[in-house]
């Protein structure tokens, strides 16, 4: 059997005159509710809420498809999410909130990996440029909720 997987991994980061602690609390799943159009988290595990604990399981949806997410770390400066998008495509995400002078700097990772040919489709919006926009529109975003 041929293995059709293709991969891209994407760096990005920006600075943001606020406090890490600010910040940060936007990265968790009730958070981007704050500020990521649509983002409507469902829980899974635990059932009652979605939390920001390792191992919290919760869906979302893209383009009409159940996307299925997990946390692999939840800390205080720093989060990585596992997320499937059907039997298509996977994706890790990294989000590092450290301080930076009288403000923070914020840095992300995206690996995702195409697994068959609709995987593949998905990952022709995860170009460099389409990152960098990515980046500066989280950076207007996280300002306006937090300003």
């Amino acid at each position: 059997m041929q293995n059709l997987a293709k991969q891209v991994v994407l760096n990005g980061s920006f600075k943001l005159p606020f406090s890490p602690e600010s910040v940060m609390p936007l990265f968790t799943p009730e958070g981007h509710r704050k500020w990521v159009e649509g983002w409507d988290a469902k829980p899974v595990y635990p059932a009652a809420s979605v939390e920001y604990l390792p191992n919290a399981v919760w869906e979302t949806s893209h383009d009409g498809e159940k996307v299925v997410w997990t946390i692999l770390e939840a800390g205080p400066t720093r989060a990585e999410y596992l997320h499937m998008l059907g039997a298509s495509a996977v994706g890790r995400i990294r989000v590092e909130v450290t301080p930076a002078g009288k403000g923070c700097h914020v840095a992300a990772q995206f690996v995702v990996t195409g697994l068959d040919a609709r995987g593949h489709k998905a990952l022709e919006c995860f170009t460099e440029a389409a990152f960098a926009e990515k980046m500066a529109a989280w950076e207007r975003k996280l300002t306006a909720v937090l300003a």
